[in-house]
């Protein structure tokens, strides 16, 4: 499924916008430590939705749209097309996202708000495209917000984990950082807006630190009336890390330690079984609802939740290579 949505009702709507539907196998074996297919299997609640019945496991690169009666959102922007990522399963692609924004009611000449939990070049590429030899901003009446932590992370200290993606992915020939935030972020400077981590956005959108995986990451809680959604960011990768909360997304260190704090208090809130919970990369259908069944040891359940909405059925990304 590449499009769908869920209605909070009071004219407020989530849409996932799938860029990258089958990105399993680059979670799994490039970003999530320990995630063995044997380990995998001890979960059968993740079969069929989020790993399938050999343990590997099921994710995607998605954006979601925030429609609410005062804004119309763009959350994380995925990878873009066009560009040479870290991931070369994820470069040049050609992916129709455009259309597919289109498709779920919104153009991108009509997007006022760009939020990006972080600044990984799979969750800021579609802030800018590219038009002849220049990278210029996608949603031109758009104010594109980044927590002013983590832009200062960036901007001071570009640098990738260069020897760790050399070691887990072999021929390793992704580019530096330094690029993406070139093209992804410095185009849009002009109309970029840097706030704090528990900032209020708009009338039932704001921020929610979650650092860890970046320094200055957030999710984003959307309310309406009664109903509360999340939209989590890498805060979380798979929910494979429910049962695993140190389950390390390259994090090391006091990085792996705060990330590991910051999935313990964030679940502690969320998982009240009201709550919608939309995982940046979780594979369809993105939304579930979580409860606490143990509290001493942190362990969590999840139910997964129908859309209200199916927009774009499931496909291959158009003239992806």
């Amino acid at each position: 499924m590449r499009a769908y949505g869920y209605d909070l009702g009071g004219g407020t709507t989530v849409t996932a916008v799938v860029e990258i539907p089958q990105a399993g196998k680059e979670i799994q074996t490039r970003t999530l430590q320990g995630a063995t297919p044997e380990l995998v299997k001890q979960y059968p609640d993740l079969q069929p939705h989020y790993a399938d019945d050999n343990g590997n496991l099921k994710a995607v690169v998605q954006a979601f749209l925030v429609k609410t009666p005062e804004r119309a959102i763009v959350v994380d922007t995925c990878v873009g097309d066009g560009r040479n990522v870290l991931f070369p399963e994820w470069s040049n692609l050609q992916s129709g996202f455009l259309e597919l924004l289109a498709a779920s009611g919104v153009k991108r000449e009509d997007v006022d708000t760009v939020l990006c939990t972080h600044m990984h070049f799979d969750h800021i590429g579609w802030n800018t495209m590219k038009v002849g030899d220049k990278w210029v901003p996608t949603f031109p009446r758009a104010e594109y917000i980044f927590s002013k932590t983590e832009h200062d992370h960036w901007r001071n200290r570009p640098e990738i984990k260069l020897d760790f993606w050399r070691q887990v992915i072999p021929g390793f020939q992704g580019e530096h950082d330094l690029l993406n935030y070139s093209r992804s972020v410095e185009p849009i400077l002009g109309a970029a807006r840097f706030v704090d981590m528990d900032a209020q956005i708009s009338q039932g959108v704001r921020l929610i630190p979650t650092p860890g995986h970046t320094p200055g990451h957030v999710s984003v809680e959307v309310r309406s009336g009664q109903q509360r959604a999340i939209i989590t960011g890498d805060m979380i990768h798979h929910l494979l890390q429910t049962k695993h909360l140190d389950m390390s997304a390259g994090e090391a260190g006091d990085e792996l330690v705060q990330a590991t704090e910051t999935r313990k208090k964030a679940f502690a809130d969320w998982a009240d079984n009201k709550t919608l919970i939309l995982g940046s990369h979780f594979a369809f259908p993105c939304a579930v609802r979580m409860w606490t069944t143990d509290n001493e040891k942190a362990l969590y359940s999840f139910r997964p939740v129908a859309p209200d909405k199916l927009i774009r059925a499931d496909g291959p990304v158009p003239g992806s290579k």
